[in-house]
């Protein structure tokens, strides 16, 4: 198993409740880190082995590195405009960032997301999407998780200012 280093670290997930987020802090808690999530309340419960909480101490919140996540769809999202180019300024938001924020020590990558099965899409659509994802299926929220895990964690001390494409090879 390869020491992500993340064991005792405070981590933030942001949209935790569900999908992604709620894969991302399990992910975390699995390494050892002491997750804190922020999601919307609506009376869900927190992943097992993750506490909800909402304030952290000004020790514990200094990050040393920034994951966000966009998707695969930024640069071209046709219907969805405002969806798509609000993850294209999250991306060029993310590497402004890096360049900012990298002298203090702090790293800032993103992930995009191909289309991953968090309930939205029905069987017809997964099984029309499946002739242009190379890797055969669509994304579960536990693969794009391990990308997150990936990018926070010593394994990823040299990469800042990058979006990583997690799409199962979907363009």
């Amino acid at each position: 198993m390869i020491d992500t280093g993340l064991s005792g670290k405070v981590v933030l997930v942001t949209g935790a409740d569900g999908g992604i987020g709620e894969a991302t802090a399990r992910a975390f808690a699995a390494q050892g880190a002491r997750v804190a999530v922020h999601h919307h309340d609506g009376g869900v419960p927190a992943p097992e082995g993750v506490s909800f909480e909402h304030r952290l101490g000004d020790a514990e919140a200094a990050a040393r590195a920034v994951v966000n996540i966009s998707t695969d769809a930024a640069q071209c999202f046709p219907g969805q405009v405002g969806y798509g180019s609000s993850k294209a300024a999250l991306e060029a938001f993310t590497r402004a960032a890096a360049v900012e924020l990298g002298p203090a020590g702090i790293r800032v990558n993103a992930v995009a997301p191909g289309p991953v099965q968090t309930g939205w899409m029905s069987g017809e659509l997964v099984e029309s999407l499946l002739p242009h994802l190379p890797l055969g299926r669509v994304g579960r929220p536990s693969d794009i998780a391990d990308a997150v895990v990936f990018l926070a964690s010593g394994q990823a001390s040299w990469l800042t200012g990058q979006v990583i494409k997690v799409s199962g090879g979907h363009h």
